[in-house]
C-alpha cells in the first residue's frame, strides 16, 4: 500500500510512518497535473490518499478556501491518464465536516463513498487509517459532480475541440498511426481543466457503436484506395475548409481525413479561419476552384449563437457559393444534430452534412470511429467521380456565361435545301438570359440525382428504380428545351400560326445542318417517352445521360459547333463521332474533359 499526503501545513503524520508528502504549490490545476499527476501514473501499490481541506488554490488568496477538496476532483476524474481514481480518500481539517459543507454545495463530496474525514486535533493524538475505496465511480461519484454542474461552453463551443480531438485520434487509428504530438500539445490545456474533465464524465455513454447505415470497413477501404490512386496520379484534390476554430486542432485533424494520417498537410488544403467576411470568402473560393468546400454553420461565434439556421453565417456562405459557383460540392460540418439544421441544409444546396462530435455524443471510441470513417465516406462520395462530373459541368457553364459573345445568341444559319424544296427560318435571335436560366436547372437536377442516389441524403420511398429513371428522364428533357431555345422553336411557332406552315422540329435542325443539335433533341424524346429498365440498365443510362449533359455544354461553348456539309448524318454514335473529329477539333476535347468519356455516348 503506498501511502501520499498533500498537504502545505506540518504533516499529521509520524515521521515513523512511510508517506509521500507532496506541497501544494501555486494554482492547484496546474499543481495537480505538474506534480501530483506523474505521482499517481507511477504508483503501482494500491493507493490511500490523504488532502489537507484547507490548501489554498493559488486564485483567491484573501478568501478562506478548502481548495484541497478540488483535489478530490481531480484525482477521481482523471482516471483516463492512472488507475487510482478509486482510491479511497481522507481529507483533515481543524474545521467540522458540516461547517465545511455549509461553505458551498460543492463541498458535500465530503459526504460521497471512499472518503473519510478527520476532524484535528484528534481525541486521542492518532491518526487511524479507516478508509474504503469506491466500488463504481460512476454511481458513487456522478450526484456530487452534478450537484454544482454548469457546462464549461455551449456545446457548440466545446465540439470545436472535443469534435476536432476525437476525429484526429480515430483517424489515427483507422490509419495505424500515433496522434502527432504537436497536436496533442495543442489541447492539453484544455484537458488541464477541472470544468472539462466534470463534463466528460457527467456525459460518457456505454462503449458501443451509434446505429450506421453504412460499412465502415468498406467505406475505409474505399478511401484509402483513392488516396493511393491520388498520390499515385500526383494529383490531390483541392480542398478548402472553412472554420472559424482551425486553432482548435480541426486544420490538422480534417487534413488527416482528407489525405491520410501522417502525412504533412499538402498545399491543395486550403483552411481559412479568418470569417469576418463571408463575401471574400465566397470569393476566394470561387477563384480557387476547389474540388470541396468544407463550411462550418457558424462562422462567427459572437454574431451567430443566437441565430437561425437560415440566418447563420455558414448559411450565408453557402447562398453565395450555390449563386456563383453551382457546380462545387459543399459539406456542411455542424455540432448541431437538430433536424431542422438539416432541412435547412437541403434548402440551402449543401450536398452532404457531417456532425462533429460533442458532449451529447461522447459515447467512446466505437462511436467516435464510426462518425470519423462516416466523414471519410462522405469525403469518398463528394471526391468521386459523379459529384465531380457536377463540379466540372458547373464550372464549364460559369466559364461559358462569362464569355459573352455566345455564338447561338444571334445565329444566321447556312440552310441546307430540304427534299420538299422548302428552307426553314435561317435566323434564330435568342435570350441567353432564358439558356443559362435552363442550364442552372439543369445542375440543380443533377445534384438532386447525386444527393438522392449518391450521398443518399433525400428519401426515395419503394420504388428506387422508377424514381432513379424518371430524374435521369428529366434531365434529358430539359437538354432538349435548351437545343429547342437556341432553334427559336417558340418564334418558330408564331410564324407558323401567322403564314399557316408547319415545321417539324427534326425538320428544323436538319434544314440548318445541325448534327449535334439534332442528336440532343432525339435524345430528349429517349427521355419523354416512359420505357422502365432494370438497375443494371440505369448504370448504363446514368452513364449516357452524364455523356450528353457534356455534349450539349460542349455543343454551347464551340463557335459554329460541327454543321454537317450536306445532310448525311443518322443516329448512329459512331458516325457523329467521326462527323465531329472531321468537322471540329475543339468540341471533342472539350467533351472528353467534362464526360471523361472517349467517345460520344447517347442513350438511343
Amino acid at each position: 500500500m503506498s501511502r501520499l499526503e498533500l498537504s502545505e501545513s506540518t504533516s499529521i503524520f509520524e515521521p515513523s510512518e512511510r508517506v509521500n508528502r507532496l506541497k501544494p504549490e501555486g494554482p492547484i490545476e496546474e499543481w495537480f497535473f505538474r506534480v501530483v499527476l506523474p505521482w499517481l501514473k507511477e504508483a503501482q501499490d494500491p493507493v490511500e490518499i490523504a488532502i489537507q481541506a484547507s490548501v489554498s488554490s493559488g486564485r483567491y488568496y484573501a478568501l478562506q478556501e478548502c481548495a484541497g477538496i478540488e483535489l478530490v476532483f481531480l484525482i477521481r476524474l482523471s482516471g483516463r491518464w492512472h488507475s487510482h481514481s478509486c482510491c479511497p480518500i481522507v481529507i483533515h481539517s481543524f474545521e467540522s465536516r458540516e461547517a465545511i459543507v455549509r461553505r458551498h454545495p460543492r463541498y458535500a463530496v465530503l459526504l460521497s463513498q471512499g472518503i473519510s474525514f478527520w476532524r484535528l486535533p484528534t481525541p486521542d493524538g492518532e491518526i487511524s487509517w479507516k478508509p474504503t475505496a469506491i466500488v463504481s465511480l460512476e454511481d458513487a461519484f456522478s450526484p456530487f459532480v452534478r450537484a454544482h454542474y454548469r457546462e464549461p461552453d455551449s456545446e457548440h463551443d466545446f465540439s470545436n475541440w472535443w469534435g476536432a480531438h476525437r476525429l484526429m485520434e480515430a483517424i489515427c487509428a483507422a490509419d495505424g498511426k500515433a496522434v502527432p504530438e504537436s497536436f496533442r500539445e495543442g489541447h492539453s490545456i484544455r484537458w488541464r481543466r477541472l470544468e472539462t474533465l466534470e463534463c466528460l464524465f457527467l456525459h460518457q455513454r456505454p462503449r458501443e457503436v451509434s446505429p450506421s447505415g453504412f460499412s465502415t470497413k468498406a467505406a475505409e477501404a474505399r478511401f484509402q484506395q483513392r488516396v493511393a490512386r491520388w498520390r499515385e496520379l500526383a494529383r490531390l484534390p483541392k480542398v478548402v475548409h472553412v472554420d472559424d476554430e482551425m486553432n482548435e486542432g480541426w486544420a490538422d485533424a480534417m487534413a488527416a481525413a482528407i489525405y491520410g494520417a501522417g502525412e504533412a498537410v499538402p498545399a491543395e488544403y486550403v483552411p481559412i479561419s479568418d470569417t469576418a467576411d463571408i463575401g471574400r470568402i465566397a470569393d476566394m473560393i470561387v477563384s480557387a476552384r476547389p474540388d470541396l468546400a468544407i463550411v462550418d454553420l457558424r462562422l462567427q461565434r459572437g454574431l451567430d449563437r443566437d441565430q437561425p439556421v437560415s440566418r447563420s453565417s455558414g448559411a450565408m456562405l453557402i447562398g453565395n457559393l450555390r449563386k456563383a459557383a453551382p457546380g462545387i460540392p459543399i459539406l456542411l460540418a455542424t455540432a448541431s444534430n437538430k433536424a431542422w439544421t438539416y432541412r435547412e441544409m437541403r434548402k440551402l444546396g449543401a450536398d452532404s452534412y457531417w456532425m462533429k462530435e460533442g458532449i451529447s455524443e461522447h459515447e467512446g471510441e466505437e462511436s467516435s470511429m464510426a462518425n470519423a470513417l462516416r466523414l471519410r465516406e462522405i469525403l469518398d462520395i463528394l471526391l468521386g467521380r459523379k459529384y465531380q462530373f457536377l463540379r466540372r459541368l458547373g464550372l464549364a457553364i460559369q466559364l461559358l456565361e462569362s464569355q459573352g459573345n455566345h455564338w447561338w445568341s444571334d445565329k444566321q444559319w447556312q440552310l441546307s435545301p430540304r427534299d420538299q424544296g422548302y428552307l426553314a427560318p435561317s435566323h434564330s435571335d435568342v435570350d441567353s438570359t432564358l439558356i443559362f436560366a435552363l442550364l442552372e436547372k439543369l445542375v440543380m437536377s443533377l445534384r438532386d440525382y447525386l444527393r438522392t442516389f449518391e450521398s443518399r441524403e433525400e428519401f426515395v420511398g419503394n420504388e428506387p428504380t422508377s424514381v432513379r429513371q424518371a430524374m435521369l428522364d428529366q434531365m434529358l428533357v430539359l437538354i432538349g428545351k435548351i437545343v429547342e431555345a437556341i432553334h427559336a422553336f417558340d418564334q418558330i411557332r408564331i410564324s407558323d400560326e401567322q403564314n399557316g406552315t408547319q415545321w417539324a422540329r427534326a425538320a428544323i435542325l436538319t434544314s440548318r445542318r445541325d448534327a449535334i443539335g439534332y442528336a440532343l433533341l432525339s435524345c430528349r424524346h429517349e427521355g419523354a417517352h416512359w420505357n422502365l429498365r432494370s438497375t443494371t440498365e440505369l448504370d448504363d443510362y446514368e452513364r449516357r445521360v452524364f455523356a450528353v449533359l457534356s455534349l450539349a455544354v460542349a455543343w454551347l461553348a464551340i463557335a459554329d459547333a460541327v454543321l454537317t456539309d450536306s445532310w448525311d448524318y443518322d443516329l448512329d454514335p459512331k458516325k457523329l463521332n467521326t462527323l465531329v473529329v472531321r468537322k471540329d477539333a475543339q468540341l471533342l476535347p472539350l467533351y472528353q474533359k467534362l464526360s471523361g468519356e472517349q467517345e460520344i455516348l447517347l442513350p438511343i
